[in-house]
This record gives C-alpha cells, sequence and structure tokens, in this order.
C-alpha cells in the first residue's frame, strides 16, 4: 500500500489471492496495511480514508468477519480506530506483539522542528546497564518530556536504532541526544571533573529520599540494571544516593517508571515545570 496522497489506497490483494493466505496470514497482512495508514495519517485526504475504510471492509467481508463502524471525522478519530484495529488483528495472528508489534506514534499534535535538541534542564542520565530496549525507549520518550538534556548509554545497553528502542520512544530516539562513550565511567569522571555532579539513584540505608534532596541547577543522574540496580563499582564511587519513598511490599520500582517519576520531581524543584 502506497501513502501518497495523489493515488488510491488500494490495498486489497484481490479475493482469489486474499483467500488463498491462511488465516493467520490475513491477520497479519490486514495488521501490516492498518500499521501503514496509522504512520500515514498527517499526509493523506479524507478521499484516501474513504478509500481505505471500504477496501479494508472489503477484507473482512471475505474473511466472514463484521465490520467496524466507521471512524468519526478528525485524526485522533482515525488514529484510535486504526490503533485498535491493528491491535485486533495482531492477536488475531497468534504470534502476540513481538518486536514488530507496536506503532510508532504519528506526529498529530507533536511540536516538531529540525533544530537541534536543546533540553531546558542541563540534566543528563546515564545508564549504567540497561538491558531492555522498551526501557530504553522509554526512558528516552521520558527524557524528551523533562527537557533533559540528553541519555549517555553503558556497554551493556542496546542501540537506539533497536526496533523496541524507536517503537517505545516514539520518535524521540532521532533527537534526543545520546553518547555511548568507550570508556562509560572514564566519560563520567570527566563530567564529574568539570564540576557536573554524579547522583546514583539507588535504595541504601543511607540514601536520601528524593523529596528531601536539594537538587543542584545540573547534574548526571545514574540509573542501573533492571535486576541488580547499581553495580558494587557505582555504589563504592559514589558520593550521593537518593531514592524514591516506596510504600508497599517491594523495594523498587520499574526503571523506566522510577527515572520518570523522580525526574518530574527535580523539575518541580528546580521551577521548571
Amino acid at each position: 500500500m502506497k501513502t501518497s496522497t495523489n493515488m488510491n489506497p488500494t490495498f486489497a490483494p484481490g479475493r482469489s489471492k486474499f483467500l488463498k493466505m491462511p488465516t493467520s496470514r490475513q491477520h497479519k497482512w490486514l495488521a501490516e496495511m492498518l500499521g501503514q495508514g496509522y504512520q500515514s495519517l498527517a499526509e493523506v485526504s479524507p478521499v484516501w480514508l474513504d478509500r481505505f475504510f471500504l477496501d479494508y471492509a472489503q477484507c473482512l467481508d471475505w474473511m466472514g468477519l463484521a465490520r467496524p463502524e466507521r471512524p468519526g471525522t478528525g485524526p485522533k478519530g482515525w488514529q484510535e480506530w486504526l490503533s485498535n484495529r491493528f491491535h485486533f488483528h495482531q492477536k488475531a495472528t497468534g504470534v502476540g506483539l513481538g518486536a514488530e508489534g507496536y506503532l510508532v506514534q504519528p506526529t498529530i499534535g507533536d511540536h516538531l522542528d529540525d533544530s537541534p535538541w536543546a533540553g531546558q534542564t542541563n540534566y543528563w542520565v546515564a545508564l549504567e546497564n540497561i538491558r531492555s530496549a522498551f526501557n530504553l525507549g522509554s526512558i528516552l520518550r521520558t527524557t524528551d518530556a523533562l527537557g533533559f538534556a540528553g541519555v549517555i548509554l553503558g556497554s551493556d545497553c542496546p542501540p537506539v536504532t533497536h526496533n523496541q528502542v524507536r517503537k517505545t520512544a516514539m520518535g524521540a530516539h532521532s533527537w534526543i541526544p545520546v553518547v555511548r562513550p568507550t570508556d562509560f565511567w572514564g566519560h563520567l569522571g570527566g563530567l564529574e571533573d568539570s564540576g557536573i555532579p554524579l547522583i546514583g539513584v539507588e535504595k541504601t540505608p543511607t540514601s536520601i529520599q528524593a523529596n528531601r534532596y536539594p537538587w543542584p541547577a545540573q547534574a548526571v543522574l545514574l540509573l542501573g540494571n533492571e535486576e541488580f540496580g547499581l553495580s558494587d563499582r557505582a555504589l563504592s564511587r559514589l558520593d550521593t544516593l537518593v531514592h524514591l519513598p516506596m510504600s508497599g511490599r517491594k523495594n523498587s520500582l520499574n526503571v523506566a517508571n522510577a527515572y520518570a517519576a523522580l525526574g518530574y520531581q527535580i523539575t518541580s524543584a528546580l521551577g521548571a515545570n
């Protein structure tokens, strides 16, 4: 299916060809087409969308499935409809979401430009041993929301080009500054030597509760591994550790969620939001 606004989106493959596909392949094929339509929303015309809906409904008729209601007018209605139908078919494949199973959000409502990123708050986040691509993507997206300066990756972190990173970051990977130094600790030491504090995020008997810490105007936050937190090497060299209060039975929070909660506490303390 092509996405040009100057042509009809005739993605229907023909009844005979479509019905020769196994059912799981029919659902996978429709999920792919809906995903492409989702990504094209910012570019296409109402006429394009009308034809898209009719072609999709025709495929459902061939499969013996009920036609859904046509989405309302406006990009948000189409965005929600396409996403819901995409996930319906993706689930029906029997494979689940997997690496390709998440839609990258279109730019509707985003404030995008081509200028270099300029964070509003001079905070970097350094990831010692974050291995989850989903966590890294979420951290990149949160860095954008916070207006922080950028992200420093340790050697075990996935690349920002990883498909799951891109899809979870929802575009933020393309403008947030990301540094992957050859010598992770040497790089952090150089920042400390230039006067930028390195603050570890870990709950220990001596760590300071985040809402009681006097946050400096600039710093590097150091986050540790999803399972084990900060390494012994990190803990032995850090002068400052902060933690979020935990009121339940668990001693920790998902690292990407913890970063978001901590980041908004920092921007609030600094008057940046």
